[in-house]
């Protein structure tokens, strides 16, 4: 949660719902606020199911891999994306 308060975060990479849901729940107990976290925060999603829960709770994601039925799809994924980024 520190890291992402102070801009040391550029990407989170989540691979399930649950992963989401631990964040969610730390950042409550923290008293912090989702909203101001994530704002320059690219959200990577393993797939359609990850996706679904990440924006349940409003995060913005930027990229789900289609090839989301082994990690080596979910790390091409990413590395295109990040390949095309200014």
């Amino acid at each position: 949660i520190a890291a992402l308060e102070n801009n040391r975060i550029y990407m989170l990479a989540f691979t399930s719902g649950g992963e989401i849901e631990a964040l969610m729940a730390g950042i409550r107990q923290a008293g912090k606020t989702a909203d101001s976290l994530f704002e320059q925060i690219t959200i990577a999603c393993f797939g359609p199911y990850t996706k679904q829960c990440a924006e349940k709770y409003g995060l913005n994601v930027a990229l789900v891999a289609s090839d989301f039925s082994r990690a080596d799809g979910f790390a091409e994924a990413i590395s295109r994306y990040l390949k095309y980024q200014p």
